[in-house]
């Protein structure tokens, strides 16, 4: 079974990663604009988006033993058993049954790839919130002064009842945030002595999650397809959902693609390359009269410039022009389309 490349390891965690912060970026977008009816809903995203995606994935490595992810790009996970090569020739129905994920090594990745980092982000907010809590509770009321003695001696019974609870749930959160901060930390640098040695043929798994369940990412040729017929059926509802994740994944390459190369920018701005128009021709006997000649001052050219237009001039002759004009080519009175560099200096 032949392993992918590291940049298509590289490329399945890009666009894994991408998923959650596109749907926030959409949402946000009409959150701005509606934020009466769906600022409810985009602070709950995250847990929304939580048991979506697990409801998914479980879906997706029952049916395909592969996340949503790694079946666009054709692979799929399977049980690393040692000396493999050896034992298919003999034993070839039991070695690709043992390969498959079972539904413990399901739940297991799972837990480890989603749960825990859902779990981990968790204990940070509840963290925060037990420390505003503890900062409440500690707080004095407005009221107290006009209290009964009674009330009073039961608001105080309660309010310490309340901070040694706060507190032992504070001490309990801190320790498990700094746990999972920890190995959070050591999972991070270990993670690029895995590439590394994934990248030399040396181990066969890509990260140290993978190498603990013992799992290992194959290309989709050389495993026989789980996929039933039931699945094959466009109509149902569970087909439909693994359609619309992989229309989606397309449109988050998409607009990864559109973010990176800032086309919003540039088109806002008239700056792409099919706005821009081109040089306008003049006849040939004007180009060659004027061939070294300034436009401007009528003189040899000293010191050249081009403008954006396609005409060369004296430096001092088209700066001060354009003081006067401000974005006019001086030939073909045109307004100039990128008016922040509008002419650049000869170095000859």
């Amino acid at each position: 079974m032949e392993s992918p490349s590291l940049l298509e390891v590289f490329q399945v965690q890009e666009i894994d990663g991408l998923v959650l912060p596109s749907i926030k970026y959409i949402f946000a977008y009409f959150t701005h604009r509606y934020p009466r009816q769906l600022l409810g809903a985009y602070n709950s995203l995250d847990d929304f988006y939580f048991f979506l995606k697990v409801i998914i994935e479980y879906r997706s490595l029952k049916n395909w033993n592969c996340t949503s992810v790694e079946r666009r790009f054709q692979l799929k996970r399977v049980k690393y058993i040692k000396n493999k090569e050896c034992l298919v020739d003999l034993f070839p129905e039991e070695v690709n049954s043992a390969i498959r994920l079972r539904q413990t090594d399901i739940l297991a990745k799972l837990f480890f790839t989603y749960c825990l980092p859902f779990l981990i982000s968790k204990v940070k907010t509840w963290s925060n919130n037990t420390r505003i809590s503890e900062f409440r509770v500690n707080a004095p009321t407005e009221h107290s002064t006009t209290q009964t003695e009674s009330h009073g001696q039961h608001s105080s019974f309660f309010r310490t009842f309340r901070l040694k609870i706060l507190s032992k749930l504070k001490k309990l959160l801190t320790i498990l945030k700094f746990t999972f901060q920890l190995g959070s930390n050591f999972c991070k640098k270990i993670q690029w002595v895995y590439y590394l040695l994934f990248a030399l043929g040396i181990l066969p798994f890509s990260n140290p999650i993978d190498h603990l369940l013992k799992q290992r990412l194959v290309y989709d040729t050389s495993i026989p397809n789980l996929t039933s017929e039931k699945a094959h059926n466009p109509y149902t509802l569970p087909s439909l959902l693994d359609n619309s994740m992989n229309i989606f994944l397309s449109l988050v390459q998409v607009l990864d693609w559109w973010q990176t190369n800032d086309y919003a920018t540039q088109v806002k701005k008239g700056r792409v390359a099919f706005t821009e128009l081109e040089p306008p021709e003049i006849s040939v006997k004007d180009t060659t009269l004027t061939k070294n000649t300034c436009r401007i001052c009528g003189h040899y050219i000293k010191n050249p410039a081009v403008l954006t237009t396609g005409f060369v001039f004296c430096y001092p002759c088209i700066q001060s022009w354009l003081k006067d004009n401000p974005y006019i080519c001086p030939v073909t009175k045109l307004n100039l389309i990128r008016k922040e560099k509008s002419f650049w200096r000869i170095m000859v």
